[in-house]
């Protein structure tokens, strides 16, 4: 899909793979301890393909670097989040939406599996950004 280009197939592709192998497929979305725990080779691998496949525009390194150019920490607060969702073109008008296309801004996919009720909670607190940020530093990506 990532070969492709259809990118909205690719970011739930994604999802799927890292709830297979965090073993949470069952609940359908990944918590904080599931991403601080997340194998460093398998995290590395859907970084790299999402990196080549976009020509360096996506991947979770991409988002990390992004994260922290905004000032974004482990605990940054709700108006940091914003500010990274505006970077990203997650948020307009004060609306967190996506869009799966190669036009839109550097680091906005993959959207980080904010799909089921208790990972949007998650997601929209901007707890999952920091969480994977901080898994990609311990994993040094």
């Amino acid at each position: 899909m990532l070969a492709d280009s259809k990118w909205q197939e690719a970011d739930r592709e994604t999802l799927t793979i890292m709830l297979r192998v965090a073993g949470r497929e069952k609940e359908g979305w990944l918590d904080i301890q599931s991403i601080n725990s997340f194998p460093c080779t398998e995290l590395r691998t859907i970084d790299r393909l999402w990196l080549r496949y976009s020509n360096g525009q996506f991947g979770f390194s991409v988002q990390k670097r992004i994260w922290e150019s905004i000032g974004g920490t482990l605990d940054a607060d709700y108006e940091t989040w914003c500010k990274f969702g505006d970077r990203v073109g997650w948020r307009s008008q004060r609306e967190f939406n996506f869009t799966f296309d190669i036009k839109v801004p550097h680091g906005h996919l993959p959207t980080q599996g904010r799909g089921k009720k208790r990972q949007k909670a998650e997601w929209m607190r901007g707890l999952v950004i920091p969480s994977i940020g901080s898994r990609l530093l311990s994993c040094n990506i």
